[in-house]
């Protein structure tokens, strides 16, 4: 049987090649390729795309990313089924707790002030979100997901 693969400007864009190219245009109006006017155009033809070679159009003119901008969640190199391949790089691992140990800070300060002003020492309130946070990460390096993987 013969491979009759159709040109790119014959193939329909899924939502998800159009919110990728939105992705890829928004990197580059950030890093200062793109001024604010031709930005929100391509943003808008991206939006309303139907061909994959419209899509490419928007972006041929920018160079290519080093990475997608979805970083994978778990470990990809080291899927042989040992026992370590389900857990989540130490690199990784170090940022998500970065990110909660900001978030404490921040609600911590937060109930200090809102005791201070209503006079004296509030429940802990902050122990909640980020003691259902932390539960949520400790799961994720445990269980990557339906599929075996998370991205």
């Amino acid at each position: 049987m013969q491979d009759q693969r159709l040109p790119l400007k014959q193939i329909r864009a899924s939502d998800g090649e159009r919110d990728l190219t939105v992705e890829r245009l928004t990197r580059a109006f950030v890093e200062g390729r793109l001024d604010r006017d031709e930005y929100e155009r391509r943003v808008g033809v991206a939006l309303g795309a139907v061909r994959l070679g419209e899509l490419n159009l928007l972006t041929a003119d920018l160079p290519r990313p080093a990475f997608s901008g979805r970083r994978p969640r778990f470990n990809e190199t080291r899927r042989s089924g040992d026992a370590g391949s389900w857990m989540i790089p130490p690199r990784e691992w170090k940022e998500e707790w970065r990110w909660w140990g900001g978030a404490a800070a921040v609600l911590t300060g937060l109930w200090a002030v809102t005791s201070l002003v209503g006079g004296g020492l509030l429940p802990f309130w902050p122990a909640v979100p980020l003691a259902i946070w932390a539960t949520l990460l400790l799961v994720s390096a445990v269980d990557p997901g339906p599929r075996g993987q998370r991205t």
